[in-house]
């Protein structure tokens, strides 16, 4: 027998500093496995009561953020960010769990932004006019788009920590299992069993392609978004309104991935 379902699970808290032990211990490794990215860049700013983030995420501004974080435990963070390393994001997405880190999007959460640190906030909140966009996550990308053989053994390696490193963070935090398994129906040309909102459930796939960029009243109703609000150009005015210009469509996508979902008996 077959029906919707959509219970949740909570945050498993033991999970998360089980994880955060194996970031430090594996974060090197895999940094030096995985090919070189581009010059990334970032601000991290502190006020008395609020951290903000701009820019790319490496390991540096992560570790940086998850400092800045920790001494503002009860601060909302407000984050303009075009995405970066996935194992840095992680790291610091699974603190953000553990304080319950309340996230304000200015402009654009793409990529390893919106992956990691969007589902691990307490809260979203989402100024008008942003962007959030993903283009798969790690585990879905290793499986439609594996890494050609001229990056060797040690990249395979790389990649396989971090697709073990993601699975650690989405069992510890349901809300990024679910917004992985919304991606994998997306790109699967055929039917697939997913762990969604706390069941397994049987659901059709899309074949569509890897970019996604949903409306941010699409995420809202899919539980990923708290609330809209307006752009407020006093609150932190250095970090500005607005998304790149090469930012992931401008957010169009209504389409629910999870329509035509149907609960079933685990595997």
């Amino acid at each position: 027998m077959t029906r919707r379902c959509g219970a949740r699970h909570p945050i498993r808290v033991a999970a998360l500093l089980h994880l955060l032990v194996r970031c430090m211990l594996s974060a090197a490794s895999t940094a030096a496995a995985m090919p070189t990215q581009t010059v990334c860049e970032a601000s991290i700013l502190e006020t008395p009561t609020l951290v903000a983030f701009e820019g790319c995420i490496d390991q540096q501004s992560a570790r940086l953020l998850v400092r800045a974080l920790e001494r503002h435990p009860s601060s909302p963070l407000l984050v303009k960010s075009s995405g970066g390393d996935a194992s840095a994001a992680i790291e610091a997405a699974a603190v953000m769990a553990l304080l319950q880190t309340r996230l304000i999007i200015r402009g654009q959460c793409l990529s390893a932004c919106a992956n990691y640190w969007l589902p691990a906030a307490v809260s979203v909140l989402v100024e008008e006019g942003s962007v959030i966009g993903f283009h798969g996550d790690v585990r879905t990308i290793a499986r439609h788009d594996p890494l050609p053989p001229s990056f060797g053994l040690d990249a395979r390696q790389g990649m396989a920590r971090l697709v073990e490193q993601e699975a650690t963070l989405g069992k510890a935090i349901p809300r990024v299992e679910d917004l992985h398994a919304l991606q994998a129906i997306r790109r699967s040309g055929d039917s697939l069993r997913v762990h969604l909102r706390g069941r397994w459930q049987s659901c059709p796939g899309l074949q569509l392609p890897a970019i996604w960029a949903p409306t941010v009243n699409a995420l809202r109703a899919l539980g990923f978004v708290s609330r809209i609000i307006p752009h407020d150009p006093d609150f932190e005015p250095r970090i500005t309104a607005g998304h790149d210009e090469h930012a992931m469509s401008a957010g169009n996508d209504e389409g629910d991935p999870t329509a035509r979902c149907l609960c079933t008996e685990a595997p």
